[in-house]
């Protein structure tokens, strides 16, 4: 198969879990067998070398994480690994609150936490965009405008969603982006104070210390980044076909 169409709550599940490297073998053994298959030696050592591992144990831990979250069972007397479907594996882990699935490549293997990560924040571009589109509107700030294929998310929205810091989510959005998975616009709104004074602003409005940029002597508020989706989404009943 071509390509797949992964639920999005199972690229958040991963991330969450930190699972991202078992799933990355996982979306392999699917793109390499129709759900069951006996691995070789040698066939490890191909995956190894295909998922840029230094050594064969990585494949052997990670097959181990993906039988503890039942991504993939085990037949000891016959040797069979089982990999099962997307829907399996949602109704195990409690997964049953969406539809949306994110369209998944084999060259996507390359960079998949970026995927997994480009995922879980475009999805948020995607369904507004599709809120925007159903209601005919288009989204117009005082502060700033832009086109409807451009959203804010602030870096809290991403620690809260993935249970992480937010100086974590920074880096999740700069992972994605340089992937190209994403597209990150800047947002600085001017602020009428002297730099030199920055100190003093920030003291007496502390909530707002951590967003203030000074750039060329002139003082800005950054506000929550403008993202854009360069993925591709589907809403299905079930995820069968993708097994």
């Amino acid at each position: 198969m071509n390509y797949y169409l992964i639920p999005i709550e199972l690229c958040e599940f991963c991330l969450v879990n930190k699972i991202s490297k078992p799933f990355q073998l996982y979306m392999l053994l699917k793109l390499r067998c129709s759900g069951k298959k006996r691995i070789s030696k040698s066939e490890i050592n191909e995956m190894a070398t295909e998922l840029g591992y230094r050594s064969e144990r990585s494949i052997r831990n990670n097959l181990k994480e993906l039988q503890k979250y039942n991504f993939v069972g085990h037949n000891p007397k016959s040797g069979y690994f089982f990999i099962r479907s997307f829907d399996k594996i949602r109704v195990m882990h409690g997964l049953m609150n969406g539809r949306m699935g994110v369209f998944f490549y084999k060259e996507d293997l390359k960079s998949f936490k970026a995927f997994l990560i480009g995922a879980v924040i475009a999805k948020t571009v995607y369904i507004n965009k599709m809120r925007e589109k159903a209601l005919g509107l288009r989204r117009e700030s005082p502060k700033h405008s832009a086109p409807s294929s451009y959203f804010p998310i602030s870096h809290s929205f991403l620690a809260n969603n993935l249970d992480i810091a937010s100086s974590t989510a920074a880096d999740y959005k700069n992972i994605a982006a340089k992937a190209g998975y994403i597209t990150i616009k800047k947002v600085l709104t001017p602020l009428d104070i002297d730099w030199r004074i920055v100190h003093l602003y920030k003291r007496a409005v502390p909530e707002e210390a951590h967003k203030i940029r000074v750039l060329n002597k002139n003082v800005f508020l950054q506000e929550s980044d403008l993202v854009g989706s360069n993925m591709e989404f589907k809403r299905r009943k079930n995820f069968g076909a993708n097994r």
